[in-house]
């Protein structure tokens, strides 16, 4: 087994990574989750559950893996879930049925999707409005930071990360943590956030995984990529930053 792959499997799970990230202030991947439980009328402890299965598997795999379909790569491995094969034998894919459909619903290109897009998106804004006050709080004043690259910067800073090679990183053991901003977007403020991040062995660096998949597990997390303005990009910074650390974090201990 490969050397990253036995390291990730050492993740501890997804429900101390989200309590981790809610104490550090980002409670809208949570308020995500209940507001699509809601709309799809699922129970919302099921609903989370599932999550939590299908990110140890995605994780712990490097992202080598495709739950939904039971599709792996048996040579990586490192853990399968029993709950999401009894859900594909039931169903024929490993999903909750109604979250799916109503996920697939919105991607439609019709006014019933448009209608379900903005239900789901003005329950959103007010969370993540709240979580701008809050943050803007505790920094006491929005700083007249003019790029992404320097948002990074100053988050990275204050986790210890250090900056070379035009990456901000982190060391655990023979593993790097490394994120940058893809500086040929870095000045737009109308778009998403141009952040990339991955883990990598420093003895062999071909084989990765990306931060940015902590998004296909923690679904809500994608909502910080977007923003409007300043403020809502600097928080959106900071919260993948922190996502992305809690994961190190986690992964530092070297513990189940």
């Amino acid at each position: 087994m490969h050397a990253l792959i036995k390291h990730l499997s050492t993740w501890e799970g997804r429900p101390p990574f989200m309590m981790a990230i809610e104490s550090q202030g980002l409670r809208l991947p949570r308020a995500w989750e209940a507001c699509v439980a809601g709309m799809a009328g699922v129970d919302l402890v099921e609903y989370q559950f599932y999550l939590n299965e299908f990110a140890r598997e995605v994780l712990t795999s490097a992202g080598r893996t495709t739950p939904i379909v039971r599709q792996f790569h048996h040579s990586i491995i490192s853990y399968r879930s029993a709950y999401l094969d009894t859900t594909y034998e039931k169903y024929g894919f490993a999903a909750i049925p109604q979250i799916e459909a109503l996920l697939s619903d919105m991607k439609k290109a019709n006014t019933e999707a448009a209608e379900l897009r903005d239900k789901l998106n003005r329950e959103i804004s007010i969370f993540k409005q709240q979580e701008v006050v809050k943050f803007f709080e505790r920094r006491q004043q929005l700083n007249s930071i003019t790029d992404f690259e320097e948002i990074l910067a100053e988050s990275a800073k204050q986790r210890n990360y250090i900056f070379k090679n035009r990456y901000w990183c982190k060391a655990s053991a023979d593993f790097e943590y490394r994120m940058k901003i893809d500086r040929g977007r870095k000045n737009s403020w109308t778009f998403s956030i141009p952040w990339e991040a991955y883990i990598r062995q420093r003895s062999d660096q071909d084989f990765m995984y990306s931060g940015a998949a902590i998004a296909v597990w923690c679904p809500g997390l994608r909502k910080y990529e977007s923003y409007n303005g300043a403020a809502e990009a600097i928080l959106g910074v900071n919260a993948l930053v922190i996502a992305f650390d809690t994961l190190w974090s986690m992964l530092a201990t070297g513990k189940r």
